[in-house]
């Protein structure tokens, strides 16, 4: 599933004479951010029909989830953002935990089942990706 990247751009708050909160945000943001962004371009989609490749998808999303728990942040709302898309990253592995136990099952309803729930976190994670995007612009 194609993830969008999480956009921030500090350079337009160049010039803006930003409180110290402001400027705790923007570096937490920047973080978290950064961490979101370098995770995204990790995490490969199945190439194969192959249990295994859904299995190593499921992994490098276990592992995202971990880099994302790690982001030290103290902005209450971001905590929350970050925790947010930690479940929703481990929801996405579990998906792809289930599509491989329906492979190797040869199970078609389990596989069109974990297709709608890919759909749904997708859903998700776009609404996700853009409360940060807002939030973490300002908004």
């Amino acid at each position: 599933m194609p993830r969008p990247t999480i956009l921030f751009t500090v350079a337009a708050l160049a010039g803006t004479t930003l409180a110290a909160c402001q400027g705790k945000r923007i570096e937490e943001c920047n973080a978290l951010i950064g961490v979101i962004n370098d995770e995204q371009q990790q995490v490969k989609p199945a190439q194969s029909q192959e249990p295994a490749d859904f299995e190593r998808v499921a992994e490098r999303l276990a592992e995202t989830a971990r880099r994302v728990a790690d982001v030290s942040l103290t902005v209450e709302a971001l905590r929350e953002h970050r925790d947010a898309y930690q479940a929703l990253v481990n929801d996405i592995a579990e998906v792809m935990r289930g599509a491989a136990q329906a492979l190797r099952d040869r199970d078609g309803k389990k596989l069109d089942a974990a297709r709608t729930l890919e759909r749904q976190v997708g859903e998700r994670e776009d609404e996700l990706v853009e409360t940060i995007n807002r939030y973490c612009a300002g908004g």
